[in-house]
């Protein structure tokens, strides 16, 4: 079995639409009922105007990325460090794509990823993260 690796520049995207079934299922599997994540109301009288995604969902969309890149019939990966900035929101109802790229290999299995999610066509940054992974082989 050739063992797989990858090198800085390797990149890959995932994207998904934060509609409001995922976004009620989302907090109601993480006990996250923040009215800004359902509250429309209320969310109006607040210079985000309507209700946002909860940030950690919209991050699960980088998990996603990382997953489609790393896992495979002989591999697995896990986060072992996460660094997040929140730039703008994003809305219910907002398509979102979520961004990594190998960023440096500080030891054999581990890579530090950059990571970006973009919110809609217009592709302005959301959320840019750093991610520490370990790949597994099993």
């Amino acid at each position: 079995m050739t063992k797989k690796t990858w090198k800085i520049g390797d990149s890959h995207s995932s994207s998904m639409l934060i509609d409001w079934t995922s976004n009620r299922v989302f907090g109601a599997l993480s006990w996250d009922e923040n009215p800004v994540h359902f509250d429309d109301k209320r969310m109006q009288n607040t210079h985000f105007k309507k209700p946002i995604a909860n940030g950690i969902q919209c991050i699960s969309c980088i998990g996603a990325a990382i997953v489609d890149m790393f896992c495979s019939d002989d591999t697995m990966v896990i986060a072992i460090e996460q660094h997040n900035s929140f730039i703008k929101p994003v809305h219910v109802g907002d398509s979102i794509t979520a961004t990594i790229e190998v960023e440096s290999i500080p030891k054999e299995d581990e890579y530090w990823l950059q990571a970006m999610v973009t919110r809609g066509e217009d592709g302005e940054v959301a959320i840019a993260c750093r991610f520490r992974v370990r790949v597994l082989h099993a």
